[in-house]
């Protein structure tokens, strides 16, 4: 749920995107969100701000993944991973 609301953040407050596209699907044991907009990404965008920084440590936190991107032909994208059980304490 906070990784979609931090890509709706994204969209609309740094790449001014006309369009933004979630997509929840399950996979390998887990679930995947996958948000893409098409908006201008820009070089700083893609630095880890506060959001993205967050987002990432929560997910590793509870044994996931996540990657962003940029590209021309979509402006910013957050692919997030998260393990369907909590991973067993060591």
């Amino acid at each position: 749920m906070r990784c979609a609301q931090e890509a709706v953040t994204n969209a609309v407050r740094h790449a001014q995107a006309s369009n933004l596209w979630l997509q929840v699907t399950l996979d390998e044991g887990g679930v995947r969100l996958v948000a893409y907009d098409d908006g201008r990404a820009r070089p700083t965008a893609a630095a880890p701000g506060s959001g993205l920084l967050g987002m990432r440590e929560r997910i590793e936190f509870l044994g996931g993944r996540l990657a962003v991107r940029m590209g021309d032909d979509v402006g910013f994208t957050v692919d997030a991973w998260l393990p369907s059980s909590k991973p067993q304490a060591a």
